[in-house]
């Protein structure tokens, strides 16, 4: 087999090797978006998307679930630090968003909570109602 030939066969490999981490990293969100919606099972999210983010770090999806959670089981700080990591890939993400500032609510940092308000006012004002100290209090 000549020089060209295994170049060619290492690149495919390399294309189907990947494509599966996506393909598996994409059915794992899909699995911590239900265990986080429907059952409510915060153990098995934060799991599964951990895991999601494990095999494909290129993709941040996994660190928006991965905050929320932490937030709604009380580690509000380490939400806060994945979530502010999540927002620096997808500034515009209104659900990053907007969990970022209820966590930034729940944690007493009102000026970054009103912040987070401000910029989701911004994109879409219906959603800055979510960010509200009034029904976090």
């Amino acid at each position: 087999m000549n020089v060209a030939k295994c170049l060619a066969l290492g690149f495919l490999i390399c294309v189907v090797l990947l494509g599966y981490q996506r393909i598996m990293a994409d059915a794992y969100i899909f699995q911590a978006i239900h265990f986080s919606n429907v059952k409510k099972d915060w153990s098995r999210t934060l799991m599964v998307a951990s895991e999601a983010y494990r095999i494909n770090q290129h993709d941040k999806t996994p660190l928006a679930i991965i905050g929320r959670t932490l937030i709604l089981t009380g580690n509000k700080k380490s939400g806060i630090t994945v979530l502010e990591k999540y927002i620096k890939s997808y500034p515009y993400d209104l659900n990053g968003l907007v969990n970022l500032g209820i966590g930034y609510l729940l944690d007493g940092r009102f000026l970054d909570a009103y912040e987070m308000r401000e910029r989701v006012k911004a994109i879409s004002p219906k959603y800055a109602n979510h960010i509200n100290p009034k029904k976090e209090g």
